[in-house]
């Protein structure tokens, strides 16, 4: 996945009511952070879904030895499946810095990754019923884009799901993937600015995703998924929040050419010991651009101006 940096600059319709303000304020927070949490869990299941099906064979192999490979130009990857049982084990060793680069819309974006993270399969990763369970040591991504760099340390677990059968024939990889992603992570933030400082979240999520378009093609630009299911944790203005997806959320990769990375549809709503606020991501265009109504008031904003 191309990787995005949340700077999130919000252009909105205010109230003149301090209360109502602040209202809105701690729905934007639980709202940027809740999204920037996500894109680190994306980032991380972009990368471990491009060694899987890179390393496939050897991930399912029967039996197999420690095997290691390279990965992301400068990390470490050892595969272990147990002699006696079908777990199998990846190891993923970034080491002190292992740094990939893409350019994005014309924009160079670098991102370098600290760390290890072991991944631990039930069984074959592509078959139905297969869990796979995630863990970090000293795991960190730093992303680099027009000067700016933003610097986020993940700790915790990842539990993932298979609830589809993928298969392999002469045309590659077919069928709908479909798993469950249960996250319980805390998430080290960088400040971006003087309203969104640095700040020690939680994120904690049971959502269901669909890769509904673009499986099994060569370009990562034709991509579509839809996402349902509730998440929680805390922002960074220290305010807990808890948020169910009410109609299923839509990502389109083809916005990534255009460094948009937030839903293109999809509504979710958010609670907060200051109300309830549901969110509508638009209509399927590729923007940044979102509407809230929060106790009653709608006002809008533009998390890219």
């Amino acid at each position: 996945m191309v990787a995005s940096i949340a700077l999130w600059s919000c252009k909105k319709e205010e109230s003149t009511d301090p209360t109502t303000t602040l209202d809105q304020e701690v729905t934007n927070s639980s709202v940027e952070t809740a999204s920037e949490a996500q894109e680190e869990a994306d980032k991380l299941e972009s990368d471990i879904n491009e060694i899987e099906k890179t390393f496939s064979s050897t991930i399912n192999a029967r039996t197999t030895g420690d095997t290691t490979v390279t990965f992301k130009r400068c990390a470490s990857v050892s595969i272990t499946k147990n002699t006696t049982a079908s777990t199998r084990t990846v190891a993923i060793d970034y080491g002190t810095g292992c740094t990939d680069s893409i350019t994005s819309g014309g924009t160079l974006v670098t991102i370098t990754r600290k760390g290890k993270v072991t991944i631990v399969y039930t069984g074959k990763w592509n078959a139905l019923n297969t869990v796979s369970t995630t863990a970090f040591a000293g795991y960190s991504s730093t992303i680099t884009k027009n000067g700016q760099t933003l610097s986020r340390t993940i700790s915790g677990t990842r539990k993932v799901t298979n609830l589809s059968s993928i298969t392999f024939n002469s045309n590659g990889l077919t069928g709908t993937p479909k798993f469950r992603y249960e996250n319980n992570l805390t998430i080290e933030l960088p400040a971006i600015d003087n309203d969104r400082p640095a700040a020690t979240v939680t994120y904690i999520s049971d959502k269901t995703k669909t890769w509904s378009k673009g499986f099994g093609s060569f370009s990562p630009f034709d991509d579509e998924f839809t996402v349902t299911g509730t998440f929680s944790g805390t922002n960074r203005k220290g305010v807990a929040y808890s948020a169910e997806i009410q109609e299923a959320v839509t990502h389109k990769t083809e916005c990534w050419k255009s460094s948009i990375f937030m839903p293109v549809s999809g509504k979710v709503k958010y609670t907060t010991a200051r109300g309830d606020a549901t969110v509508d991501y638009g209509d399927g265009t590729c923007d940044r651009k979102v509407t809230v109504v929060i106790n009653g008031n709608t006002y809008e904003y533009d998390a890219g101006q």
